[in-house]
């Protein structure tokens, strides 16, 4: 080997030994945004509780407000689905968010999707019970995913 191409190597390993991690990796995670811990609250109360955890906690000028109680705790209840068996979890928001941006992401029960299935079974309706099946199926999948890294199935 030359004595330019030893030194050219020599250059390469020191750059590369710049760019490599000097240990183990000690990156912690960024402390949550105060409207991610409002956010987790009111995850965490809706599951404990059901819609008429947040029925106090709605604005005065919300939509769901106008609705009156009784009509707004229903449609909550059918947009964040069922507290039982449900399946929550906090996301990180993208750029495009904004600052003070939260997004909590709710996966359906599957127990609901089999319930639907089992219903259009005895209705007899094979294709509506063959649709329900597969999205309970892709919901256990799913949530099987987010349990995994903790050692945890559904």
């Amino acid at each position: 080997m030359s004595r330019e191409s030893s030194g050219a190597v020599a250059l390469l390993w020191c750059a590369v030994a710049a760019l490599a991690p000097a240990g183990p990796a000690t990156a912690e995670p960024r402390p949550l945004s105060a409207a991610e811990r409002h956010a987790a609250e009111l995850a965490a109360l809706y599951l404990d509780q059901g819609p008429a955890a947040w029925w106090p906690r709605l604005a005065g000028a919300c939509p769901l407000r106008a609705l009156g109680r009784a009509a707004a705790l229903d449609e909550i209840a059918a947009r964040a689905g069922p507290p039982e068996g449900a399946l929550w979890r906090l996301e990180t928001p993208g750029p495009a968010a904004g600052e003070g941006a939260a997004v909590i992401a709710a996966l359906r029960s599957a127990v609901a999707g089999f319930r639907r299935m089992a219903g259009a079974c005895r209705a007899g309706d094979l294709g509506r019970a063959r649709r329900e099946l597969a999205a309970a199926e892709r919901e256990l999948q799913r949530a099987a995913s987010l349990l995994r890294p903790y050692g945890l199935q559904p």
